[in-house]
């Protein structure tokens, strides 16, 4: 599913989507990619992963749903750019995008650290 909406989402949902910028080189440090969807705040009712939270925010988009929650997908980080903190950066500027839009909430679905080195384990056992 991600595949399928991935390119949806960078053209249709524009922008919800980012780039954290180097000021002095202009170079892109980071990709910041989100989408709105309706959630009742109800931790029973998130999407169940980011295949049904990329499904969510195109076919609901797509619909004109309501929707009250910004939901962070994947941010990228250039490989150089690693260890500067941008995590943190990314994490407010998504925040500062939420109020922008008018969504009172921000969720951020992550995955253990050293996930990819564990492919086999349960993300509950990481």
């Amino acid at each position: 599913m991600l595949n399928a909406y991935w390119g949806p989402l960078q053209g249709e949902l524009a922008d919800f989507q980012l780039l954290l910028v180097d000021p002095d080189s202009d170079e892109v440090l980071a990709e910041v990619h989100t989408g709105p969807l309706a959630w009742d705040g109800d931790d029973a009712r998130l999407p169940a992963g980011i295949d049904a939270a990329v499904t969510a925010v195109v076919e609901g988009h797509r619909r004109g749903a309501a929707v009250d929650t910004l939901c962070a997908l994947a941010v990228e980080v250039a490989p150089a750019a690693r260890g500067r903190g941008l995590a943190g950066t990314a994490l407010a500027q998504m925040s500062a995008l939420a109020r922008r839009h008018g969504l009172p909430r921000l969720i951020a679905p992550v995955r253990p650290s050293w996930k990819e080195r564990y492919p086999l384990a349960a993300i509950g056992d990481t």
